[in-house]
């Protein structure tokens, strides 16, 4: 065999967890009326880790649990 081309046909699911240690860090994006409101987030972080291991074509969705708490108190 001269090359070997791998594809892969539908979706892959990646699990885990995490404790979210404060409460200035969105678990998600948070913007108000188009500007944003804080820095990062969780899943912008966790993101920026895992998407290079899948290649520059792949897409993913990211789905948090639980509730934000950045805007409480």
């Amino acid at each position: 065999l001269a090359s070997v081309k791998v594809s892969r046909v539908g979706a892959l699911i990646v699990a885990g967890r995490y404790a979210k240690m404060s409460r200035v860090l969105p678990q998600t994006p948070w913007f108000i009326d188009g500007e944003r409101k804080l820095e990062s987030s969780v899943e912008e972080l966790i993101s920026a880790r895992i998407a290079p291991l899948f290649g520059p074509n792949t897409t993913f969705t990211f789905v948090s649990s639980g509730r934000e708490d950045v805007d409480v108190r």
